[in-house]
């Protein structure tokens, strides 16, 4: 029985090569913790600004307060307060690429990374340095 991958395979190419420059770059990758979800894989945001700009956007995934999201937030990011991610792991879709952040340090979102890579989340990277990198770039948000 075959299984229908939305994710075409250039979609695909393109991610297993973010994923490889970020293994390769060394830095991009955060310790978090022991286990088999010790390592979190990030994004920076030149990256990710790349797959949006060609059409491949990933799901932002707001972490931050609703009255923080409502200032200011990445194209297209859904709003999914750190405190609510349990309760609200459904509204995630599984065949899309995830990108969580929030203005924090990676290790602040490292729990939620893991959390949708316990439920079976494959493509889930943490922005590098948060929206703060994001703005520092000049890069758009929507409000």
């Amino acid at each position: 029985m075959s299984r229908h991958n939305p994710t075409s395979l250039r979609d695909r190419c393109l991610i297993a090569a973010i994923v490889l420059a970020v293994l390769a770059a060394g830095p991009g990758l955060a310790g978090a913790g022991h286990g088999p979800f010790a390592t979190v894989l990030t994004i920076d945001a030149e990256s990710l600004k790349l797959l949006i700009d060609e059409g491949r956007a990933p799901l932002p995934i707001d972490l931050r307060p609703a009255a923080e999201y409502r200032t200011g937030r990445l194209p297209a990011a859904r709003s999914i307060p750190l405190d609510e991610m349990e309760r609200r792991l459904g509204e995630i879709p599984r065949d899309r690429m995830v990108v969580l952040y929030c203005a924090c340090p990676v290790p602040a979102v490292t729990p939620v990374y893991q959390l949708l890579r316990r439920h079976g989340y494959a493509d889930v990277f943490v922005l590098e340095d948060g929206l703060g990198a994001w703005r520092a770039r000049g890069y758009p948000l929507e409000r």
